[in-house]
């Protein structure tokens, strides 16, 4: 059936198509008959790691579809199913994370959000280990796992704010700051800092205001004489920041000159 068809080990192209269409059918199912696909639940949620740990980019996003359905079909389920299965997940999901294969961890990361935010009320919160298992991933030396990274950090803001604040956002922040340097990285970690600025509140971010200014300014000096095309989430970092904290008296004495540098895109 289906779901054994996703779980096949074999790389022969007929068996990638098999488990192409197995994705496919399986999400039709849990979008139309999700009472019908209950029963088959526990078993998707065992063979779905091998597709969406596949290293073809067109089955890992078919299989993550499918995998966002299905959580929120699970969590239609009685209290003590979905304590049962999280538990599972959250098993599957360190494993992962703690893999050395780069596809098993890609994998993982893809599912990340999904698991972290659909546990959410249904057991008592996991945090410290998310938190443990993505951070020990920053230093990746995979550029897509980093960006991944980066998106998961933003997850675990989301999934426990309070605890964030006070024991992680600095670490984050700092590492957001390092990562805007790296041109290949600059879009994804301005991003991310933008997503963590609406999260975590004007008053929790104020202390690094000042650093966030400036390597967004630096970033809009640096695009323009190199004569490069916009980084646009550089923009959209510096709008959202002046969104969140209002009329903050620095943003203010920043944001001037900023604009004079996106002004130099072409804009004006």
């Amino acid at each position: 059936n289906a779901v054994q068809w996703m779980s096949e080990s074999r790389t022969a192209p007929s068996a990638y198509l098999r488990k192409l269409t197995a994705v496919h059918l399986l999400r039709e199912a849990a979008n139309h008959m999700p009472l019908a696909f209950i029963p088959y639940i526990m078993d998707f949620f065992h063979n779905v790691w091998t597709p969406l740990c596949d290293g073809q980019s067109e089955l890992r996003e078919s299989s993550l579809k499918v995998f966002k359905t299905c959580i929120q079909v699970l969590n239609s389920r009685p209290r003590n199913v979905r304590q049962r299965m999280y538990t599972t997940l959250f098993a599957q999901l360190r494993q992962h994370l703690s893999s050395k294969s780069v596809d098993l961890v890609v994998g993982g990361l893809l599912a990340f959000e999904h698991i972290v935010l659909g546990s959410e009320g249904t057991q008592e919160s996991r945090y410290d280990e998310a938190m443990s298992l993505v951070w020990a991933l920053t230093p990746h030396s995979v550029q897509y796992v980093r960006q991944l990274v980066m998106h998961a950090l933003t997850v675990l803001a989301k999934y426990n704010t309070p605890i964030f604040v006070e024991a992680n956002l600095k670490q984050v922040v700092n590492f957001a700051l390092i990562a805007v340097k790296k041109e290949n990285e600059r879009p994804h970690a301005f991003k991310m800092l933008s997503e963590i600025v609406v999260e975590v509140g004007a008053k929790a971010f104020e202390p690094h205001l000042d650093q966030t200014i400036q390597a967004i300014k630096a970033a809009l000096i640096q695009t323009k004489m190199q004569q490069k095309p916009p980084v646009w989430e550089v923009l959209g970092c510096l709008s959202t920041i002046c969104k969140v904290t209002g009329g903050n008296e620095n943003v203010e004495a920043h944001v001037k000159s900023c604009i004079e540098h996106v002004f130099g895109w072409g804009l004006s």
